[in-house]
């Protein structure tokens, strides 16, 4: 089930929440910028994604059955994938491309490039390229939806130099004192410290800690408006 249509019927049995305006929980309280999403949920054809000084070119993809598409390695039975060019603060710009991936991928060199052995059924995974330093980012992150003991969220950007930004589930909205099954929402963590947060709720929301690079930014800006698009 995907985890708005769970929220739905979460919100829909639990009148008392709804009086609320519908937040993710999250861990960044402080020294933050906080943005409200806008063009998520467009139609396709003219849809773009923006808040503050971020912003997409027009989206292309979308849901596909059957798919190859290559990246360092193949990947088979593609279910949806995105790509744009996210823009940011300062004129920096990174280039998204990334893919929903169900049940079977070519891994020839698959220790090479990855910190997290991509042995799941369900998962994300792409590349981040920004022009501006030349530097390349991938990620993956292992069941985006579902976040139980037996299907866990796990994911990481990283780069070629060892630069890592982990990725894990935000399962709670403001208030409650357990886990949904499933992620409403994604924190971004370097050296275990939290630096953003996503909100997938309603329209989105997005959360930046403000002392965070411009590249570091952009680059977070462009994986987590993927999420949101996914999440839709």
């Amino acid at each position: 089930m995907k985890p708005l249509l769970f929220v739905a019927l979460f919100l829909s049995l639990a009148p008392t929440a709804q009086s609320q305006s519908a937040r993710v929980q999250h861990s960044l309280k402080t020294d933050i910028e906080s943005y409200d999403v806008r063009g998520r949920n467009t139609w396709f054809w003219k849809r773009k994604v923006s808040y503050g000084e971020f912003t997409t070119s027009k989206v292309r993809g979308g849901w596909r059955t059957h798919q190859e598409f290559p990246f360092f390695f193949t990947f088979h039975r593609i279910k949806q994938r995105f790509s744009y060019t996210q823009f940011g603060p300062n004129g920096m710009q990174a280039q998204y491309a990334g893919v929903y991936i169900h049940r079977q991928t070519d891994l020839p060199t698959i220790g090479r490039y990855f910190n997290i052995p991509i042995k799941y059924e369900q998962y994300l995974a792409g590349h981040v390229y920004v022009p501006n330093t030349e530097k390349a980012y991938e990620f993956v992150l292992n069941y985006p939806d579902i976040n139980t003991r037996f299907t866990r969220t796990e994911g990481r950007i990283f780069d070629k130099d060892g630069f890592t930004i982990e990725i894990r589930g935000l399962q709670r909205m403001e208030g409650m004192n357990f886990n949904l099954p499933t992620n409403l929402g994604f924190e971004f963590l370097i050296d275990g410290q939290v630096v953003a947060a996503v909100d997938g709720m309603v329209h989105g929301r997005v959360h930046f800690a403000r002392p965070l690079s411009d590249e570091h930014k952009t680059v977070l800006a462009a994986v987590m408006n993927g999420l949101l698009l996914h999440t839709r």
